[in-house]
């Protein structure tokens, strides 16, 4: 990898995997490396499933052996990969020891070249948990969290989805105010 390429892919604060057909991982960039918990670097040649903590990983004949693998969605979107395509799927991943703490993940895969694919790994708990309905006052726009208090809509973005957001007029409300600022 040039030296430039591999100043930017360290940099982008989103968990990224340089990784074969057959899940090996080359190289992984420091956000993977803090995502999947590696208190070392010594990731190379080892398979994805082993660094992703999958709970097939362990069966026999390793990760991409078990009866699982198959429909793995990780492996997947890279065998799936059209050569100088991009391709992204949805995966729901076990995270963790605790039974039940799963994620959603965002999987983007692109062909590096013949042999090697990138892997982008997002994490789309957060903004997947604003697929339930959320309760909105139609008079004054609040919306109820699910501890029953009544917040404004920016606070409620900025604690659920990490969202600021900023403000302005849209031309119609523009052309109102102005109106409004006129005869008033």
């Amino acid at each position: 990898m040039h030296q430039d390429a591999a100043l930017l892919f360290n940099t982008i604060p989103i968990p990224m995997f340089l990784v074969d057909r057959n899940m090996v991982v080359r190289k992984m960039n420091d956000a993977a490396i803090k995502w999947v918990d590696l208190k070392e670097v010594r990731y190379s040649r080892r398979l994805g499933g082993e660094i992703l903590k999958c709970l097939n990983a362990h069966e026999p004949g390793g990760c991409g052996k078990g009866p699982h693998c198959r429909n793995c969605v990780i492996r997947n979107a890279v065998l799936d990969c059209p050569e100088g395509g991009v391709l992204r799927k949805k995966a729901m991943l076990q995270r963790g020891s605790a039974i039940g703490e799963v994620i959603e993940l965002l999987i983007t895969t692109s062909s590096y070249d013949a042999e090697t694919f990138l892997l982008i790994v997002e994490d789309i708990t957060q903004l997947s948990s604003f697929q339930d309905l959320v309760p909105i006052c139609m008079d004054c726009r609040k919306v109820r969290d699910d501890e029953e208090y009544w917040q404004n809509l920016e606070s409620f973005l900025s604690r659920n989805a990490g969202i600021d957001l900023t403000h302005g007029l849209c031309p119609s409300c523009f052309e109102k105010r102005t109106r409004e600022y006129k005869q008033g």
